[in-house]
């Protein structure tokens, strides 16, 4: 078989944004938003999250429910999954940084609020626009 009559490309599987663009990192002012709005939603999530908050009979807060991972969810619904993931993360390690003094040796207890960013940015998160939904 021949691919005389074929057109350059044909059969070759279409590319998608790069990965730069998925993760909002294509130019240098994409990527200074991401960071900026990171560090702002790191910044209100590291308040919220050691505001020491009423108890009520039930005890939510306790048990996990907490406002500042709604942070950590908005940012990453809004800007993308890396915005997301900084947002969890570096606020749960400012915040233990500026409100008990101590550097947190092995941050692998902040991981999961940046997951938590993480997976929402991803699932709120269009892939062949490389667009936030919520935009």
């Amino acid at each position: 078989m021949s691919s005389e009559g074929q057109s350059p490309g044909a059969g070759a599987p279409e590319s998608g944004p790069g990965l730069r663009t998925l993760l909002r990192l294509h130019d240098r002012r994409a990527a200074l938003i991401t960071l900026c709005v990171s560090l702002l939603g790191a910044t209100i999530y590291a308040i919220l999250a050691h505001i020491p908050w009423p108890f009520t009979a039930v005890d939510l807060f306790r048990c996990g429910v907490l406002p500042a991972v709604a942070v950590a969810a908005f940012v990453g619904a809004y800007r993308g999954p890396l915005a997301g993931a900084l947002t969890g993360y570096l606020g749960e390690v400012f915040g233990t940084v500026f409100w008990y003094g101590t550097v947190v040796d092995y941050t692998l207890l902040a991981v999961p609020f940046g997951a938590i960013g993480l997976v929402t940015g991803l699932t709120t998160y269009s892939v062949e626009s490389a667009r936030s939904m919520l935009k």
